[in-house]
C-alpha cells in the first residue's frame, strides 16, 4: 500500500475543481473564496486559517507591509499563530472569512491528515511533473488548488504517518504536509 490516496468520497465534480496531472489547463474555479472556506471544512473537515491576500487595486499583499518578500505575499497567516489558529469548526471560519472576506485560504495539512504536492512552474515544476509522469504514469485524479504563483497543489489523504515532510523534489515540485 502507498501513503497517498485520492480523496474519492465525495462527488467532487459538482464541489471541488478537479485535476488530471495530464492536462495542461489549470481547474477553473468559480466559488468566492468564503465558499470554498466553508465547504473544505463542512464537507472535508479539513483545518483552515486565514492568510493574506493580494489587494487588486494596488497589487501588493493585504498585510502591507513594505518588507514583505515577493515570494510571500498573499501566501503568511492574517492571525497571530498562524497555522496554530486552524479550525474545522464551520461558525469560527464563517467569522473568520466576515473578517477577512479577501482572505486567502491556508490548509493545515498535518492536522487534515492531508499531504499536498506543490508543483510550482516558476522552478521548472510544470516540466518536471510531465516528466515524471512519462516516467512513471499520472497520479490520480484529486482536488486541485490554483496558486499564487500560478502553480497547482494536488491534494491528497496521508494513509502513513512516516510520509516525508516538507520534501522537496528536483525541479519545482515540494510536498508539503505538516504545516
Amino acid at each position: 500500500s502507498g501513503c497517498l490516496t485520492r480523496i474519492a468520497t465525495y462527488d467532487l465534480q459538482a464541489d471541488l475543481p478537479i485535476g488530471n496531472m495530464s492536462n495542461s489547463e489549470p481547474p477553473k474555479i468559480a466559488h468566492p473564496k468564503s465558499i470554498w472556506a466553508l465547504t473544505y471544512v463542512k464537507k472535508f473537515k479539513w483545518h483552515i486559517f486565514p492568510l493574506h491576500s493580494i489587494d487588486p487595486v494596488s497589487k501588493k499583499c493585504t498585510c502591507a507591509r513594505p518588507d514583505c518578500a515577493s515570494n510571500n505575499q498573499g501566501k503568511h497567516p492574517r492571525t497571530k499563530n498562524g497555522v496554530s489558529d486552524a479550525s474545522s469548526d464551520p461558525k469560527v471560519v464563517a467569522k473568520k472569512k466576515k473578517k477577512w472576506p479577501d482572505a486567502n485560504i491556508g490548509l493545515a495539512c498535518g492536522r487534515s491528515g492531508l499531504v499536498v504536492i506543490d508543483v510550482d512552474p516558476r522552478n521548472g515544476g510544470d516540466e518536471t511533473i510531465i516528466e515524471l509522469q512519462k516516467k512513471h504514469g499520472n497520479l490520480v485524479t484529486t482536488p486541485v488548488q490554483l496558486t499564487g504563483g500560478g502553480g497547482l497543489h494536488y491534494i491528497y489523504h496521508k494513509l502513513d504517518e512516516s510520509m516525508v515532510r516538507g520534501a522537496s523534489l528536483p525541479g519545482g515540485i515540494d510536498i508539503k504536509a505538516d504545516g
